[in-house]
């Protein structure tokens, strides 16, 4: 800013012989912090200053004050001594400012996602994943020549959600699902002390990349950036400030992505005993290798059985899947429960989740069609006559049916 001092006699008259002394007399400016109350107040500074007094008369075009807030200023002799006769003090100045931040320097946290199958290594495609540690931003308010400023605190608080650049999150492979963040809440800033913004980002119920034709392996590289910018348009030295430049945000225990689905294979046994039926993770390797068995996932939750379309003798009720009891983990489990090594896992044992069907007993063969719920990551186009994906289903088969059991005429030819 800029200021002219003129120095007066007592009758209010300008004295052109102020500065014209052997040693010439110049001038200093003294601050009076009007806001914010019991800020800080450093002095004021400048590159060159007051040219010299002519006509008791004095200008300087560059001084500096290196804080936030309003201010007044008050002349007195530069060495606060007139001649040896002490000190003179000229009337307080008209409010000064506001004065705001010349920009702001940011200091970032290393934020983490969190691997949705921690012992697995691994996350599916269309799941939903969040911050292990969340992404945060420290933004220093500073003055032109670096100081920090204590005062951008309170009322000169000027940084808001709102003020801030469009939040964006980028992939080199696939493409984001972001339907799961929070709205206009994200990020929250808040004050982190004298002259620092806190600026804090949360995945609401997750990320997810979106899910359509199988895709082959891929490790995720997803880059978080936002533009550092307050009321006043005060922007960050260099925007726009980005988490994962590069090499992407880390995960917790390995950023491959799968694409997987839950498999059923139809099952064939005799009613007197127990029938396994595969039930099992898989996920897309790569075209040459199709889909394969997840070995990986022991982490899958939230599947259950049903029964449907009961055929010849075997009614419903008639079998169940062996858990822990009814109605167990499958939503259909016996109601004794079975030894620990034949019960339903949820979630699987490398990838497997045992799914076993109790004997019907004698007199009770027929089939019943199994149908798995699963996590709609984990469906699949198994109709692939009907767009969409769908739950997995097997038909379970107790008996072996040698076609109608009427017969007209038979016999045997020995040679």
């Amino acid at each position: 800013f800029r200021a002219t001092v003129t120095a007066l006699d007592a009758e209010g008259d300008p004295t052109p012989n102020y500065g014209q002394e052997s040693t010439a007399e110049n001038v200093r400016l003294d601050v009076e912090l009007l806001a914010p109350s019991g800020g800080a107040a450093p002095a004021v500074s400048a590159a060159t200053g007051f040219a010299s007094f002519a006509g008791g008369v004095a200008t300087a075009t560059d001084l500096i004050w290196n804080e936030v807030g309003i201010m007044r200023v008050r002349a007195g002799i530069g060495d606060a001594d007139y001649l040896g006769a002490g000190d003179v003090l000229g009337s307080v100045s008209e409010n000064i400012g506001r004065f705001i931040p010349d920009h702001f320097t940011t200091v970032l946290n290393t934020p983490s996602f969190d691997t949705v199958c921690t012992a697995g290594g691994f996350s599916y495609v269309g799941e939903q994943f969040g911050y292990l540690t969340q992404p945060e931003i420290r933004a220093t308010a500073r003055a032109a020549g670096g100081t920090a400023t204590l005062n951008y605190t309170g009322d000169f608080f000027k940084m808001t959600t709102g003020t801030l650049g469009a939040r964006e999150y980028s992939a080199t492979t696939g493409s984001l699902d972001l339907t799961g963040l929070p709205g206009g809440g994200d990020p929250a800033v808040s004050e982190d002390g004298p002259g620092v913004a806190l600026i804090v980002f949360d995945s609401g119920s997750g990320l997810a990349f979106t899910r359509a034709a199988p895709v082959d392996l891929f490790d995720a590289e997803i880059e978080l950036g936002i533009d550092v910018i307050d009321g006043d348009t005060v922007a960050a030295a260099s925007n726009p400030v980005t988490f994962g430049a590069g090499s992407g945000i880390v995960f917790s225990n390995g950023a491959e992505f799968r694409y997987g689905r839950v498999r059923f294979v139809n099952a064939a046994g005799s009613e007197l005993v127990n029938l396994p039926v595969q039930l099992f993770a898989e996920h897309y390797v790569d075209a040459a290798t199709g889909f394969v068995r997840n070995t990986d996932d022991s982490c899958t939750t939230g599947v259950s059985i049903s029964f449907t379309g009961f055929t010849e003798d075997l009614s419903a009720g008639e079998t169940c899947v062996l858990d822990i009891g009814l109605p167990g983990q499958s939503g259909v489990g016996c109601v004794a429960p079975a030894a620990p090594a034949d019960q339903f896992a949820e979630p699987p044992v490398a990838g497997s989740f045992n799914l076993i069907l109790a004997a019907p007993g004698a007199g009770d063969s027929g089939s019943a069609t199994l149908e798995a719920d699963v996590p709609t990551w984990l469906e699949f186009d198994w109709d692939a006559a009907t767009p969409g994906d769908e739950d997995p289903s097997a038909q379970a088969t107790f008996g072996i049916f040698g076609g109608p059991r009427q017969q007209i005429y038979t016999r045997e030819i020995f040679n």
